[in-house]
């Protein structure tokens, strides 16, 4: 029986998009279903299938090329990642690297930024120096905004490691006279720097 029921199912949504459905039985009082008229068949009305209309999807917003940039790579070329810099005015060159080049007719500028801090800010040129910049480890980075101050494209972070030396004067020079070359001038005769000590008088003989 239940072999019976699962293939009058089959059959009812194999047949349900057929114009009509037979229904016989033999001599024996096999039940038969059939798409096609037999004698002694009657047809089943077939009933008309529930046909759902999917929504089509929304397509998805399509994003302004202003508005993403449409940059493709932005790298910091120098310095080198975990480079060793000595400058002894704090000075760093810093060189950029933007594919495609940067859209200045749409406002965009580059800032360029040391320990999460802006130092350069809204350049429009690939090169540029890190003014008076601590010695010790820093974290360099840079990027490109919009005219609304929108991030577009961020670069690498880059670890630089600053060596600043620092000049100081040796004590107890500098503070007397000195010759064209800078060296101290000795004490003598001719110096001016020469006192003369008390005359002691030569011991007279007997």
């Amino acid at each position: 029986m239940l072999r019976t029921l699962h293939l009058i199912l089959f059959l009812l949504i194999s047949f349900s998009v057929q114009a009509a459905l037979y229904k016989g039985v033999d001599a024996e009082g096999n039940v038969t279903f059939s798409d096609k008229e037999t004698p002694n068949a009657k047809k089943i009305p077939m009933p008309i299938p529930n046909i759902i209309k999917m929504p089509k999807p929304k397509p998805a917003k399509k994003i302004a090329e202003e508005d993403k940039g449409n940059y493709e790579s932005f790298t910091i070329e120098q310095p080198k990642n975990n480079a060793t810099l000595r400058a002894s005015n704090g000075n760093v060159p810093v060189s950029l690297s933007l594919t495609p080049k940067l859209d200045t007719a749409s406002g965009h500028r580059i800032s360029i930024l040391v320990d999460g801090k802006t130092v350069v800010k809204g350049v429009t040129t690939l090169s540029a120096q890190l003014p008076n910049i601590d010695r010790g480890k820093h974290t360099i980075s840079a990027v490109v905004k919009d005219k609304g101050s929108k991030t577009l494209i961020s670069s690498n972070n880059v670890i630089l490691h600053l060596i600043r030396k620092t000049e100081l004067q040796p004590t107890g020079q500098g503070t007397g006279p000195s010759n064209p070359d800078g060296s101290p001038i000795k004490p003598g005769p001719n110096s001016p720097a020469f006192r003369p000590g008390p005359i002691i008088p030569a011991p007279s003989g007997p």
